[in-house]
């Protein structure tokens, strides 16, 4: 019983210290994807001084394409025939991973 408890013990180390990889993995892809200069939500802009920039652009769904994505459940109190009019606008922020929708 000692012998299983000790080995139990081995292995839930071994399995934190895996977690603790994966989750710094994680973190330097996400740092890697937001450092790129081909990010799918960029577009180039003109600021004032007529510099060119990146700036954030927001992505426009409808209720119905979230649903198919399966990022939208379901919308109360609007009938399904009305969830093709309804439109969210997701914006994505500095951080990476974070943004804001509206709809």
């Amino acid at each position: 019983m000692v012998a299983t408890a000790i080995q139990l013990e081995k292995k839930e180390g071994f399995y934190k210290e895996q977690l603790k990889s994966y989750h710094t993995y994680l973190k330097t892809c996400l740092a890697n994807i937001a450092a790129r200069n081909k990010n799918v939500h960029q577009a180039w802009t003109k600021q004032g001084g007529g510099e060119n920039a990146f700036s954030k652009q927001a992505i426009k769904y409808t209720a119905v394409k979230l649903m198919e994505k399966g990022v939208l459940l379901e919308v109360e109190d609007l009938p399904d025939s009305q969830q093709k009019n309804l439109l969210f606008e997701i914006t994505p922020l500095a951080t990476t991973g974070l943004l804001v929708m509206s709809g």
